[in-house]
Parts: C-alpha cells; sequence; structure tokens
C-alpha cells in the first residue's frame, strides 16, 4: 500500500466515526425533545393543582409557584429551540458525510430490498433515518385529509408553541396576580 492509499483510509475511518457519532447525536435530540415535553406536562400539572389548592390571599405563594413555571417554561422553550437548531445542523454535517463517504444512496441501490409491496419508496427515502411509506398503507385511522394534515405538521414547531404559550399564560397570571393583590381586586385567586 501507498502511503496516499493509507492517508485515504484513515480519513475514511475518521468520517465514518463522525458519521456514526451524528447518527447517534441527531437520534438523542429528537429524544430529549420528546422526553422534556412528558416532564413539562407532569410540571405544569403540579403547578395547576398547586395554584387551585392554595387558599385565596396567599398572594407570595402563588407568585413565587407561578414565577417557577415561567422560567421553566422559558427554558423549555431555549432549550428545544437549540435542539431544532443543532439537530438541523447535525442533519446538514450528516448529508456531507454521506456524501464524501459515497453512501447516500445506498439504500436504493440494495436490491434485495426492492419488490415488496409495503408502501415503502426507496426513491424518496431521506436521511437521515426519517423512513415514511405511503399514506395510504399505513396504520393510521383517520379521516384522508386529517391525517395528511398531521403528518404534514412539524412537531418540533407545535412543542416549541407550546412552551411558549405556556410562558405567555404564565406571565399573564403573574399581572392578574399581581393586579389582584396591588389593588385588592376580585378577581378569582
Amino acid at each position: 500500500m501507498t502511503e496516499e492509499a493509507n492517508q485515504r483510509e484513515a480519513e475514511e475511518a475518521k468520517l465514518e466515526a463522525e458519521y456514526r457519532e451524528c447518527c447517534q447525536d441527531w437520534r438523542w435530540r429528537d429524544k430529549y425533545v420528546l422526553d422534556k415535553l412528558g416532564a413539562a406536562g407532569i410540571l405544569f400539572g403540579l403547578l395547576g393543582v398547586a395554584l387551585g389548592i392554595i387558599p385565596p390571599g396567599s398572594h407570595i405563594i402563588k407568585l413565587f409557584l407561578l414565577l417557577i413555571g415561567s422560567f421553566f417554561s422559558i427554558i423549555l422553550s431555549i432549550s428545544v429551540a437549540k435542539d431544532t437548531y443543532y439537530r438541523d445542523g447535525t442533519e446538514k454535517l450528516l448529508r456531507r458525510l454521506s456524501t464524501q463517504l459515497n453512501i447516500n444512496n445506498s439504500l436504493q441501490t440494495l436490491e434485495s430490498l426492492q419488490g415488496f409491496d409495503d408502501g415503502l419508496n426507496f426513491q424518496e427515502l431521506q436521511f437521515p433515518r426519517k423512513i415514511s411509506i405511503q399514506r395510504d398503507k399505513s396504520s393510521i385511522a383517520l379521516p384522508k385529509r386529517l391525517r395528511d394534515w398531521l403528518l404534514n405538521q412539524r412537531t418540533f414547531r407545535w412543542i416549541l408553541a407550546f412552551y411558549l404559550g405556556s410562558f405567555i399564560i404564565f406571565l399573564i397570571l403573574i399581572g392578574l396576580l399581581l393586579f389582584d393583590w396591588i389593588w385588592g381586586s376580585c378577581l378569582p385567586f
């Protein structure tokens, strides 16, 4: 082997290792976002119950709970935005690495995976691992228009909108609580 072949082989090994790491990172970012959603649901539910149980007139305690909720929702908003941002960057790097490693069309050329009538379309297979099937072969039992609308939505954007919306709700509740506390109005707080 020549020195040039050794260098090319070493570079390819580095690119393959980076490719594997990026694939893992891409998958973990999806998992992080979805895990945060469950935790947020539980925490927001507990905050709502706590606010409902605390007797009227306990403005400081309610204010403290609302501040915690608003702080947590803005942290989650920042986190999901960054996870989405970095996941998208990782996907772009994966696309470049797959081109450099000459594997970006590898699934489309595997003849052993062709010939099934299961809805997989290898010509439209997206990278990294966004494997979809023909929508009419899906097990999602919803009317076609609703199913197509749901499948066309970007999940991370909706999750981010939920966190930003909850942050706005917490700010409104803080404002109402302060108004009730300072001016002694009869809001149902």
